[in-house]
């Protein structure tokens, strides 16, 4: 064959395979692209991509917004670089915009990308755009036509690429960006660039549970924003997997004993502060986000595992002073079912807040199902409703789901007269009709003692958490509570125990995470097995009369007579108001704010 010939065979060879580069980003990569290697005496290999590399990147490419939480040396930034040198070469006037924590981290990461380049074949470099600029700040490639496509390189500030216009955006390291409160700042400026039709893909390791990526991951995870979550354990990375030249084992097949033995030593390392090497090892994303302390709740089942409510929404009074139920996809009402059942025994247990967008006001509603174990019906879950609305919720729920009972036996928590103004409305505006009343021990004849309000002390909040705790435990791979859901199923493995500077064991969510969802399903176990006797397999609530108290009178007579109690000393509290000369209050010792 002549050489003519073998030219234009040539060059139609080097056509196809650009184009089928150009279609199969797979393809290319994993043909022409090399990375960096410290196994290889050339100092790099091809990049073989794993199968989690492979199911990333299939998410990228149908998904505009993408928020990848990852362990060490799993090869997020390696796949983030090869995809942004195959955008400049194969879409012409492309602009690839890469963040980094740091200038020095920005540099690395353009550099994987400049050493792909550079060791592409010849052919592929003259088919190709030309490398029109090449420096710290970034590369430039022009095409035949005189379009142009752009990889730019910058640190983390408020302001990065302001006014730019995005083809695919690269935030790696977001969690590291310090301050913390820089990351918001840094979203903020780089979210618009990709409104002409841009892609983002955030890329991290955990630095805390609270800080922007954290609430970024959380929210995908839970399909309330446009980023979808991506997520892999430590030992599907490279260098925990046995390929000849990992480094650690010796090239022993599969997951090898002794990678996982350099974990386990590793580990060790941190065994005074365990949650600084999970961040960077974790086996989920659990141990990734925890900042302090030992998960409470241990060996859960995995939140996959659970499914949210079939109905949300929320309970609506009809003109007809009945009460009805109003799909709306953002409510905060959560049911498993609209229809109560009417022998039934329903509990509910409430943790309000102020309703400021912070801390989030819960309840749950329970009941012994026909097994005899405590299930879950419905919960109600917002931030963003005021004390006496979130009361009038509870007034409604309670109400609908009377079961045997004039409504639900509802238990509201009271701690340093945080829930004073619910409970105050639902018992003198609201005229709740079955409330649960606390009766201190040792004193049933003292009036006094006895309160609507679930009290919430250190003790009793060990002592409910503990019990929930007994119903969490996982026996051939359930439990023993019924009706889980995805979000309890999180802030269940965000809660965790602790150690105060003085010895003692503290129970609280973890740093920056909520523990309402909790508190609230505690409190409502707690009074339900209260009520039916303290085992999992516990007798049907029938056998002992809901509405009947210790104090020994039905609940009406009782909750009439603790109301009496409450204004009596309300009125002794106002009595023993001080005023100076200009009418304003300067002493009010025993007014502790229980009925403002």
């Amino acid at each position: 064959m002549n050489s003519k010939r073998t030219q234009e065979l040539q060059q139609i060879w080097v056509e196809l395979e650009w184009r089928r580069c150009a279609m199969d980003e797979v393809y290319f990569i994993e043909n022409y692209v090399y990375i960096p290697s410290e196994q290889d005496a050339r100092g790099r290999i091809k990049f073989q991509m794993f199968d989690y590399q492979r199911d990333l990147r299939e998410l990228i490419r149908t998904h505009r917004f993408v928020v990848s939480l990852k362990a060490r040396q799993i090869g997020y930034t390696t796949l983030a670089m090869a995809h942004a040198l195959w955008l400049n070469l194969f879409k012409p006037g492309a602009t690839i915009l890469i963040v980094s924590k740091n200038q020095d981290s920005s540099n690395k990461n353009l550099a994987q990308a400049r050493l792909a380049y550079r060791f592409l074949p010849p052919w592929m470099q003259a088919r190709g755009p030309k490398l029109d600029a090449d420096s710290t700040k970034g590369m430039s490639f022009i095409f035949t036509d005189g379009m142009v496509s752009n990889m730019k390189a910058a640190a983390s500030t408020g302001g990065v690429f302001a006014g730019e216009t995005a083809t695919f955006v690269i935030w790696d390291e977001a969690a590291l960006v310090e301050p913390a409160s820089l990351q918001d700042d840094v979203l903020r400026t780089l979210l618009p660039t990709t409104d002409a039709g841009g892609s983002m893909w955030i890329i991290s390791t955990a630095r805390g549970a609270y800080n922007r990526f954290a609430k970024l991951y959380r929210m995908a995870k839970k399909n309330e924003s446009q980023f979808v979550s991506f997520f892999r354990p430590w030992m599907v990375s490279p260098f925990m997997r046995c390929n000849k030249g990992c480094g650690w084992c010796g090239g022993k097949e599969g997951v090898a004993t002794a990678c996982v033995s350099r974990h386990d030593n590793k580990r060790r390392d941190f065994a005074d502060e365990p949650w600084r090497f999970f961040a960077e090892y974790p086996a989920d994303d659990e141990e990734a986000f925890r900042e302090s302390g030992r998960p409470r709740f241990v060996g859960l089942p995995a939140e996959d595992r659970f499914s949210d409510f079939m109905y949300r929404g929320d309970l609506v009074w009809r003109d007809d002073k009945t009460l009805e139920f109003e799909m709306d996809e953002h409510g905060p009402l959560h049911l498993s079912t609209l229809e109560p059942d009417r022998d039934a025994f329903y509990v509910i247990g409430a943790d309000p807040s102020q309703g400021v967008g912070k801390d989030y006001a819960s309840a749950h509603l329970m009941v012994l199902n026909t097994d005899g174990r405590p299930e879950i019906v419905g919960y109600y879950h917002s931030n963003i409703v005021q004390p006496p609305e979130f009361a009038a919720a509870l007034d409604r729920l309670g109400r609908h789901f009377s079961g045997s009972q004039w409504a639900a036996l509802l238990a509201v928590e009271d701690q340093g007269g945080q829930g004073a103004l619910p409970i105050n409305e639902l018992h003198r505006h609201l005229d709740y009709p079955n409330p649960y009343m606390h009766q201190n021990p040792g004193s049933r004849r003292s009036r006094a003692s006895r309160m609507f309000a679930f009290p919430m002390t250190v003790d009793r909040r060990r002592a409910v958490i503990d019990r929930l705790a007994k119903y969490l435990a996982v026996h051939n791979n359930e439990i023993t509570l019924d009706g889980m859901y995805p979000s309890l199923r999180v802030e269940l493995g965000q809660f965790v125990a602790q150690e105060t500077a003085n010895g003692n064991i503290r129970y609280s969510a973890d740093v920056g995470c909520h523990d309402d969802m909790v508190m609230s399903l505690a409190i409502a176990l707690w009074v339900l097995i209260e009520e039916a006797g303290d085992s999992p397999q516990a007798a049907p609530i029938e056998e002992k009369p809901a509405f009947v108290f210790d104090v020994g009178k039905p609940i009406r007579a009782a909750r009439e007579q603790a109301i009496a109690d409450a204004e009596e000393q309300e009125q002794r509290n106002w009595e023993s108001i001080s005023l100076n000369s200009d009418g304003l209050i300067i002493g009010n010792k025993g007014h502790h704010g229980r009925y403002i």
